[in-house]
């Protein structure tokens, strides 16, 4: 009997890096899955018939919805598919609940919703302090919440005084609203009847999937539907500055910008990273953008990028967008290109390796942008064999974030470092990514050779491919039983390549940070 598991915890390590079909799923038709999701959800919740002060309460958790949905009903397509063709599942009880609770006969228990922003003893105490703090305070100009690199470059640069923003002082104690659940279950019980005919998937597992969706939806929206009856109903109005500034937002940071601009004030949002420039995220402007008024970024590409992508939302998310996009430069790419100049003089048959981290499966991305664990660790281990095998040492340097997965790691036989990210570190190495992250987008303002492994999974976006081309190595897969895989020889060149394209990079630098 053919096997199947669900998580990087279940499977035998020995089944990664080989030619074991490991989902009966492509990542091609998980990307047409995602975006048959992606258009019901933004039908149902994001519509011009939809209540207003709904719609309000959907947009700073339409990514969650849409994650959350595609995460339940793909496992649902699998678990079919493994019934189909007689495949058993393996699941980790801890680390695969979605398996858990769908493979499970029993009835689940009622969801007891809990408020994510309750704030410890020690927290309140410190909140409280800081009360106090803000009511002695002058009154400035802007109000700051969750910094960011650019962020506090412009601060600097403009010698800004902020009032640093908690607005978790502010948040009244949780209550269920009984509307919002109501209008919640019943859009999901309404989709999820969709999904199960549009994917033929059976009727048993109906109860429990909806379980799961109004577990996870149903309490992002009662934790929006409180934060915005705090701010509306507290003294946080009486308080507010003139701007906001911030760099990427999350949930609250999302119904931030919404209370500032329907109270007119001004909304300023900085970019993280860099790295947008050069892919065409889906969900990314909808959730980095909504609601702000202007947007600040690296580089002039990445403005000219930014512009395109709002052009081509529709009418209705276009007036949630900036109307400002503005480039400040970015003051510590410039002092990497300056202090990378005298690094890499001799290039060594060393590669430092930067894998993208592992998520698990309650933090599952969407297969636009990263793969599941299972699908990253497969490419992992073969690409490091490949490495191996053409006479260069490889040194992994594991993602900060995520989950780590130390058992996986040793099993590699690389070293592994979990050091802070520093360039002087990997003097004299080719770098590979396969993930274009932070780390990826601070390298390329380096002298440093670089290979990116294209694993199929983000795309491109062809406004500056060619330029990002010229400055480092991409390696494009093949497929074998649906596992990504690098051909030797392509490998063998593309480290070739990385080398020679590293002087391009007083150019690039030039283009994208000055």
């Amino acid at each position: 009997m053919k096997s199947y598991y669900s998580s990087l915890e279940s499977i035998p390590l020995s089944y990664l890096g080989r030619n074991h079909k490991l989902s009966n799923i492509s990542l091609n038709q998980s990307k047409r899955i995602f975006d048959t999701i992606e258009k019901e959800i933004f039908e149902n919740f994001i519509n011009d018939k939809s209540d207003k002060t709904l719609q309000e309460r959907s947009l700073p958790i339409i990514k969650d919805i849409i994650f959350e949905f595609y995460k339940v009903i793909r496992s649902l397509i699998e678990i079919e598919s493994c019934k189909r063709n007689n495949t058993k599942i393996f699941f980790d009880k801890i680390n695969s609940p979605i398996f858990t609770t769908l493979l499970n006969d029993a009835s689940p228990k009622r969801v007891n919703y809990q408020n994510s922003y309750s704030p410890s003893i020690k927290k309140k105490i410190k909140l409280f302090l800081k009360k106090i703090e803000s009511k002695i305070n002058i009154k400035k100009t802007y109000d700051l919440h969750n910094q960011s690199l650019l962020l506090n470059e412009f601060i600097k640069a403009k010698d800004i005084k902020y009032n640093y923003l908690w607005p978790e002082i502010f948040i009244t104690p949780f209550t269920n609203n009984k509307l919002i659940t109501e209008f919640s279950d019943e859009k999901i019980s309404l989709i999820l009847k969709s999904f199960f005919f549009k994917f033929d998937i059976s009727s048993k597992y109906f109860s429990r999937a909806f379980f799961l969706l109004s577990k996870y939806i149903s309490k992002h929206f009662q934790i929006v539907n409180n934060l915005f009856f705090s701010f509306t109903n507290t003294n946080f109005l009486e308080v507010m500055s003139e701007k906001l500034i911030g760099g990427t937002p999350q949930i609250l940071g999302r119904v931030l910008n919404s209370i500032y601009i329907s109270s007119q004030k001004k909304v300023l949002r900085f970019a993280h990273g860099g790295e947008r420039v050069f892919f065409s995220d889906k969900l990314w402007v909808i959730t980095e953008l909504i609601n702000s008024t202007e947007y600040f970024t690296h580089g002039i590409p990445e403005k000219i990028s930014v512009e395109k992508k709002i052009s081509n939302l529709p009418i209705k998310l276009k007036k949630l967008m900036p109307s400002k996009i503005t480039t400040l430069g970015s003051k510590k790419h410039q002092i990497i290109y300056e202090n990378s100049k005298g690094l890499n003089t001799k290039i060594k048959k060393n590669i430092f390796f930067f894998p993208g981290c592992f998520l698990g499966e309650k933090l599952l991305h969407n297969p636009f942008f990263k793969p599941s664990d299972i699908f990253l660790a497969d490419y992992i281990k073969a690409f490091v064999n490949e490495v191996s095998k053409i006479g260069y040492e490889v040194i992994i340097k594991t993602h900060p974030g995520g989950i780590q997965q130390d058992r996986f790691f040793n099993s590699l036989g690389t070293m592994v470092l979990k050091s802070t990210f520093n360039l002087r570190d990997y003097n004299n190495s080719i770098l590979v990514f396969d993930f274009a992250g932070t780390a990826f987008t601070d390298s390329l303002s380096s002298n440093f050779p670089i290979l990116l492994l294209n694993n199929g999974v983000r795309p491109f976006s062809n406004l500056y491919l060619l330029d990002l081309k010229k400055r480092c190595e991409i390696l494009d897969p093949y497929y074998s039983n649906n596992n990504v895989r690098f051909k030797n020889n392509d490998i063998k060149l593309s480290l070739k390549r990385a080398i020679e394209k590293s002087e391009n990079f007083e150019s690039f630098s030039s283009k994208f940070f000055f």
